[in-house]
């Protein structure tokens, strides 16, 4: 029997389809990253006023927050340039240039320097005075309160004063006494800022310089909103001394005249610094809001409460009551 082969089954031919050269784009066809000019603008302007603060709270520079108001304009002008369509190199090289040029007005204004003071009279200000020291009779201790607006506010002592003298640098405050009154020896005086315009912008770049007497006990408090407080009071017979400021850089110097002071100080976003002899005895009494605190040979005793070696038996005492919101608070020896 012969054996017959099958038949084999035919292959089918694998088909390859030809590959397809995908196209080169150029350089001028790939798509472009758009950079848009607010965005470099507002982030510049960012970078610049963080950096800002880090160095004044760092104590590198003081920056004076008050003095901001004066650039309002900025903001208008940064939200018209963000508006603008120019985009590209082009577009990102004006921003820059505007935040930098802007940054260094923030600087000129904000920072210490030798080229920039409000100390002189602006045009369109106008000074007002008050002098307290009418009317002191036989009273033997003043009690003075201060209530103002955005203002720079200045304290100092002055031996030629009877009580206190006020002036007051302003385009549209001015001093307006709200009460004085006389008990058991003390003249209690109330003196106020009151603006002359309903425009609030009026309140801006204002100076008040206050000058008190070395000649009796002196009780001072101060009630402020946005300001830069500066007060020399070494010299003065104080017994008190109470602030309540908002958003504000308060610089206070103490003295060891009298035997006790106390001190309290209610502000909000704030940076408060504290100067007091080495003679001197201190307590510091905080609540827990301080974001940043540097107390020189001030040790904490428990929670919120600091004293410096020997405080119960200084002949000398200091109590400080600090109640800060997001704020740095500073005890400096001298």
């Amino acid at each position: 029997m012969v054996k017959t082969k099958k038949p084999e089954e035919p292959v089918e031919a694998e088909v390859v389809e030809p590959k397809v050269a995908e196209p080169v784009q150029t350089s001028s066809e790939r798509p472009k990253r758009r950079r848009h000019t607010g965005s470099i603008f507002w982030g510049c302007a960012f970078i610049f006023v963080g950096a800002l603060l880090l160095l004044d709270n760092l104590n590198i520079i003081s920056v004076h927050l008050n003095n901001l108001w004066q650039l309002w304009p900025i903001f208008i002008i940064g939200a018209g340039f963000s508006m603008l369509s120019i985009r590209g190199w082009l577009g990102g090289l004006l921003a820059f240039l505007l935040a930098a040029v802007i940054g260094t007005l923030v600087f000129f204004v904000a920072v210490d320097n030798p080229y920039y003071s409000v100390n002189n009279v602006a045009q369109g200000q106008q000074e007002s005075t008050f002098d307290g020291n009418n009317g002191m009779g036989d009273q033997k201790e003043l009690d003075l309160t201060l209530k103002t607006g955005a203002v720079e506010l200045n304290i100092a002592s002055n031996p030629t004063q009877q009580a206190f003298m006020a002036k007051l640098v302003s385009r549209r405050m001015v001093i307006d006494q709200s009460s004085t009154v006389s008990r058991d020896g003390i003249r209690y005086v109330t003196l106020e800022t009151a603006s002359n315009d309903d425009w609030w912008m009026g309140m801006m770049n204002s100076r008040l310089t206050v000058e008190l007497t070395e000649k009796m006990p002196v009780s001072l408090h101060i009630e402020t909103g946005a300001s830069t407080i500066t007060a020399d009071l070494s010299t003065l017979q104080l017994k008190a001394l109470t602030v309540k400021a908002g958003a504000s850089t308060m610089d206070f110097r103490l003295g060891t005249v009298l035997t006790k002071q106390d001190v309290t100080i209610e502000a909000g976003v704030s940076k408060a610094t504290i100067i007091v002899p080495k003679s001197a005895g201190v307590r510091i009494q905080t609540d827990d809001g301080l974001s940043h605190t540097n107390f020189a040979d001030v040790s904490k005793v428990s929670d919120g409460v600091y004293e410096s070696a020997g405080f119960a038996t200084a002949e000398k005492q200091i109590t400080i009551h600090a109640k800060i919101g997001v704020s740095s608070f500073e005890l400096q020896r001298y």
